[in-house]
């Protein structure tokens, strides 16, 4: 009778589900991979994470390619005032620059560029995930549009965070101003313009930030979809770099005529009335095409540029632990 009792608690103890006993699986967790790495992975990033994170890959892609954008600059600010034309193309202008004010030039403006790097470039490139996530959750959808307007709203809210940045940037770079660094930049702007100074060009900044990180992150992140479905590729350096190289293409052409603007009133302040009389100037002057000078080096700091950040970025999400944009 005992021997009977004993068999029937154990047929009951094996029907019944185990207590303490659960294996999660990696496929469960959205982004997860196996071992460590997946638990890893289940750790939501915050905000301020994000923006460290963000801030980081640009400094880094920012010290390669800052040469680059001084040279793009300057031959943006060249004939706005009347002068003659001194930089005919980017590698001459190169040798003419090294020639006459020597190889630390190009890196002159890369202490601003660092500042703006931690305030703007960060803000738009942490700020997507957590954007686009809400809109995702408020529209259900994840098509371009949903990554798209991600992108315009970060690059909006950036642009408003990083303007007085990029306004010691370009007239550090140009050869309008005698800045030696940051702080004096930002003493003689205050006394000669007040605070509100150091926005100006703001309008202008706004637009091709919202510009830029659309059609940057947006084109990103689309087409590195695209690439892992068409082309069967995992999520790893191959598919990040071939979707960061039609993003820097497609980034460059969009927003070079309002990058343009921008470039040219930050540096000249009595010489424009605002966006629509310096659009209005540049095409009487120097046509249509004058939008879009400096398109190469543009397109040869910004394509490596974000190819190098976005591709780093996603590279130290997997070092830390986060699943990739």
């Amino acid at each position: 009778m005992a021997a009977v009792q004993g068999q029937t608690g154990v047929t009951g103890a094996h029907h019944a589900p185990p207590a303490t006993v659960s294996k999660v699986k990696p496929a469960d967790v959205p982004g997860a991979g196996s071992g460590t790495v997946a638990i890893a992975q289940k750790m939501k990033p915050t905000i301020f994470q994000q923006l460290v994170l963000s801030g980081s890959a640009c400094a880094i892609s920012t010290f390669f390619t800052n040469p680059i954008d001084m040279m793009k600059c300057r031959l943006q600010l060249q004939m706005a005032s009347g002068d003659a034309r001194e930089y005919k193309g980017m590698l001459r202008g190169f040798v003419t620059v090294i020639r006459n004010e020597g190889v630390t030039t190009l890196w002159r403006g890369y202490n601003a560029a660092i500042l703006r790097a931690y305030t703007y470039s960060a803000t738009r490139l942490g700020m997507y995930e957590p954007v686009r996530n809400q809109i995702i959750s408020s529209t259900g959808s994840n098509g371009f549009l949903t990554k798209l307007m991600a992108g315009v709203a970060s690059g909006t809210i950036a642009a408003c965070a990083g303007c007085p940045f990029e306004l010691i940037k370009v007239r550090m770079q140009g050869k309008s101003y005698s800045y030696s660094n940051p702080i004096s930049a930002v003493a003689d702007i205050v006394r000669t313009d007040g605070v509100f100074g150091l926005w100006r060009g703001l309008v202008p900044y706004v637009v091709r930030g919202a510009l830029l990180t659309g059609t940057q992150l947006g084109v990103y992140d689309q087409s590195k979809t695209v690439v892992k479905e068409y082309l069967h590729l995992e999520d790893g350096v191959v598919a990040q770099v071939s979707a960061g190289m039609m993003s820097g293409l497609v980034t460059t052409t969009v927003t070079q005529p309002v990058d343009m603007i921008k470039t040219r009133m930050m540096n000249y302040k009595d010489l424009y009335q605002g966006p629509l009389d310096c659009l209005r100037k540049i095409v009487r002057s120097e046509g249509l095409k004058g939008l879009y000078k400096g398109w190469v080096p543009n397109y040869a700091r910004l394509g490596p540029h974000t190819l190098l950040t976005l591709t780093v970025y996603e590279q130290l999400r997997s070092f830390v632990g986060w699943k990739n944009l």
